[in-house]
């Protein structure tokens, strides 16, 4: 098996690449890991790990199904180039559905406020119309 990059034909280059790209942002941006932390994890150095993400080496398939397993990913998921816009589309997904509760928590809040100022408007016409 040839592991150097240099000695990869395009197809294979462009799959690493992906590869390594969604490595790097299923690390850092979803599970916030240094590389230090994740090649901890795996039993390798940092440094082969930077070499994994940056594609200047391609790992084992044993490594690349560790890694899979270690970022909670299926292995097709790791080689899908849609991976990193799937990913960001939850997120914006998840934070406007948070919006909206946010939003709607607001809006009840608001209701709360308005009942509580017409029962106490509603109290001080009493007390007016009792003097």
């Amino acid at each position: 098996m040839v592991r150097n990059i240099r000695d990869h034909t395009p197809e294979q280059k462009n799959f690493n690449y992906t590869v390594g790209r969604n490595i790097n942002y299923m690390r850092k941006k979803v599970l916030g890991w240094t590389q230090k932390d994740f090649a901890s994890q795996l039993g390798i150095t940092f440094q082969q790990l930077q070499k994994y993400e940056s594609c200047t080496n391609a790992c084992s398939g044993y490594r690349f199904k560790q890694i899979a397993e270690k970022l909670g990913v299926s292995m097709d998921d790791l080689c899908d180039p849609s991976l990193i816009a799937k990913r960001k589309a939850l997120a914006e997904a998840a934070a406007l559905n948070s919006g909206v509760v946010k939003a709607k928590d607001y809006q009840n809040n608001l209701a709360e406020q308005f009942e509580e100022q017409s029962r106490y408007e509603d109290n001080i016409d009493f007390v007016k119309g009792r003097l």
